[in-house]
């Protein structure tokens, strides 16, 4: 694994959300991107995301994303969150 700067995305099933936007997730896993390698996917399981820390919510296409060669994508890195 690079040990530069990365960029992070977070990835499951949707089972519930509460009134301040926190999300829990089954199936999870992290796909983490680099522009040296390839994608790395690492398994989480059941993950409960913090609704501060969440950018975007939305529907995967299944089919299209299991076509994707992950070995070929490159990301450039995210700047750092800053509160």
């Amino acid at each position: 694994m690079s040990t530069g700067p990365l960029a992070l995305r977070l990835q499951g099933v949707m089972e519930g959300y509460d009134q301040k936007s926190n999300v829990v997730l089954s199936d999870s896993k992290e796909r983490v991107y680099s522009m040296d390698e390839g994608v790395e996917e690492i398994p989480l399981g059941l993950y409960l995301v913090k609704g501060d820390q969440i950018v975007l919510i939305g529907e995967l296409d299944e089919a299209t994303d299991k076509a994707v060669d992950l070995s070929t994508i490159r990301a450039e890195p995210l700047p750092p969150i800053r509160y």
